[in-house]
């Protein structure tokens, strides 16, 4: 039912014609404003064919819910991508990635049966930064996982935010510099988007193995 229910006429519950019309009409042109300063903001950051990339990438990904490994495919045992469904699952297995890393707060790949054999859930708020447990945890898992012959597949909603800054994580674990992470994760995927409190914690987790380094 749209709106809330502000009296009854005979017998039937009356909706506020002013509430449904800013349900129906307010909410779809929030989310077309927020898709146009999301695209404004990338074309300036980062160009027009790193924001064709994304929206190639992203859109092939949202429409059949397969990710793009080409585009995912840090090294040969790391990926980092969007969220996938019950075929992007399959795609994921059959190439081989059986371990499964999850920064979405709001989903849980387990609950839906998208969960790979060996699973770990971190949630994350949207934009928001891991904690250093969760950056030592994640790293840990994924260590582990490596160091067994698996592939990991690190993922949140768009594959851009959480999921890069857990992979930076793992890589500074590993002896990168900071920099050298990022140009990693960078060179498969290129459009991720990592915000200025997740850059911040990276700096502070890179302080903390005693690899301080700024980067932009």
């Amino acid at each position: 039912m749209f709106g809330r229910v502000i009296g009854r006429r005979d017998g039937n519950t009356r909706v506020c014609a002013e509430v449904r019309e800013r349900y129906v009409f307010k909410k779809p042109i929030r989310f077309v404003r927020k898709g146009f300063r999301i695209l404004y903001h990338r074309l300036r950051d980062q160009g027009v064919w790193t924001t064709f990339v994304w929206v190639y990438g992203r859109g092939v990904s949202k429409l059949t819910g397969v990710p793009l490994l080409q585009y995912s495919r840090v090294t040969s045992q790391l990926y980092v991508g969007p969220q996938f469904n019950a075929r992007g699952k399959r795609h994921l297995e059959a190439n081989g990635i059986s371990a499964l890393v999850n920064l979405r707060i709001e989903y849980d790949d387990a609950a839906h049966g998208l969960a790979l054999e060996h699973y770990l859930h971190l949630p994350v708020i949207d934009d928001a930064a891991p904690t250093i447990e969760q950056f030592e945890h994640g790293a840990a898992f994924i260590r582990e996982q490596i160091a067994a012959g698996r592939s990991v597949y690190i993922h949140c909603a768009g594959g851009v935010g959480r999921a890069p800054t857990i992979a930076a994580a793992y890589l500074l674990s590993t002896g990168k510099s900071l920099g050298d992470a990022l140009a990693m994760i960078r060179s498969a995927r290129p459009f991720i988007s990592i915000t200025p409190p997740q850059m911040e914690q990276l700096h502070a987790y890179a302080a903390q193995l005693n690899r301080p380094e700024r980067v932009a």
